[in-house]
């Protein structure tokens, strides 16, 4: 099971990152961490 979250930050980056997409695998444990400029991107990171 994989979850998925996709966060908003208050401050924009000096990349001009301001969503984050973040996934967790539920039975690993293991995390992963995208910087988004727009939220339009996450289909194509995922």
């Amino acid at each position: 099971l994989i979850h998925c979250d996709l966060w908003t930050s208050p401050v924009v980056s000096f990349s001009g990152y301001q969503y984050y997409l973040i996934v967790l695998d539920d039975y690993t444990h293991f995390s992963w961490s995208f910087p988004l400029r727009n939220k339009s991107d996450t289909s194509l990171t995922l």
